[in-house]
């Protein structure tokens, strides 16, 4: 989902927990060197919370300066060596599809089941947030965040609808609005104000949790705004719940790199594993100068096949994705991953 949506209607970075520049507070302590960060750390309840989230902000600030020299080290690798990577992939991309490798099977069916999840929640809450910025105008409230999720009927089976949850800033947690995104084209999203807010039910309130604690360890860049999906972790055979910390796509950028995924336990307690998705900050333009291109095409070194972020972004930008791994190109397509044969040449990890 683009940034300007949330923009206007999420007063928060998520990014660092639940706080609000500009809130009123305490005077700043003489350990809160830093006037930023202490912005951003004032509005939290005690001494406690507040000086975490200065740490948080302080080391927030780092990783963005360390971020973007290894942005600038990156770039000046993969001009050595794009050419021949590029040349090699595009050569792949006139074949015809070659059946996927027996080994690699599982992983691909796994990412684009995961892939289409990620693209219909991130769409699901991007219409709800539209929706819900019309409804309010200028009388929004304080949002603190958001979770979408597939609705059920009364039989617990899926129904043809997402919802979308935004909840408050303070404690304790409460429900501020809910709306319900139809899968049927042509039919809009309804929006309901919950007053009073309410409290979520205890599963709802264990994805929340999950989302939140994700957010808060993951240590991604203040100086971009950040999407979160939560997805059972059953999908990909494990437990708990996967939180995907999705960076923020422009309208005419495809944002490849930074994502993470971090694998939640069951009651939202503790990070079990954290994944970074790529090992640069790639960006590429999809629509330059207004011209539709073919496609996109990116190495990749994490694993040996594309990933759900691929399946996502292909979807989300209605164009395939090249990808060139260590086992050879891929083509990602409408959702699906199609395995082009070996390259020449092992191709460079990003």
């Amino acid at each position: 989902m683009t940034d300007v949506r949330l923009a206007s209607l999420v007063v928060v970075a998520v990014a660092a927990c639940a706080g609000t520049r500009g809130m009123a507070g305490p005077e700043r302590p003489g350990w809160a060197n830093d006037s930023a960060c202490w912005e951003h750390a004032r509005p939290f309840s005690s001494e406690h919370e507040r000086r975490h989230a200065y740490d948080l902000c302080l080391a927030n600030a780092e990783a963005v300066a360390r971020g973007r020299e290894a942005d600038r080290a990156v770039a000046e690798m993969r001009a050595e060596d794009a050419g021949r990577t590029r040349e090699a992939t595009e050569r792949a991309r006139d074949r015809a599809d070659q059946p996927t490798p027996a080994d690699l099977a599982g992983e691909v069916e796994a990412s684009e089941r995961v892939g289409q999840q990620l693209y219909v929640l991130d769409m699901a809450a991007a219409l709800a947030s539209d929706a819900a910025l019309a409804h309010f105008k200028d009388r929004a409230p304080r949002i603190g965040g958001w979770l979408a999720i597939r609705a059920v009927d009364d039989r617990g089976e899926p129904a043809p609808a997402f919802l979308v949850f935004f909840f408050g800033l303070d404690a304790p947690l409460r429900l501020l609005v809910r709306v319900r995104v139809p899968m049927i084209s042509g039919v809009t999203p309804t929006v309901e104000e919950l007053t009073p807010p309410a409290p979520p039910p205890p599963q709802l309130e264990t994805l929340i949790r999950a989302r939140q604690l994700a957010l808060k360890q993951s240590t991604v860049r203040p100086d971009r705004r950040w999407n979160p999906v939560v997805l059972p972790a059953s999908l990909v055979g494990q437990r708990g719940w996967l939180v995907y910390v999705l960076q923020a796509s422009a309208e005419r950028e495809m944002v490849m790199g930074v994502h993470r995924r971090m694998l939640i336990s069951e009651d939202a307690q503790r990070v079990v594993h954290d994944q970074p998705m790529s090992r640069s900050d790639l960006r590429i333009p999809v629509d330059p100068d207004g011209t539709k291109i073919a496609g996109a095409w990116t190495t990749h070194g994490m694993s040996d096949a594309p990933t759900e972020i691929h399946v996502m972004l292909g979807r989300q930008h209605k164009q395939p994705i090249y990808v060139a791994t260590r086992r050879g190109a891929w083509r990602v397509e409408s959702g699906r991953i199609h395995y082009l044969g070996p390259l020449p040449e092992t191709p460079p990890a990003p």
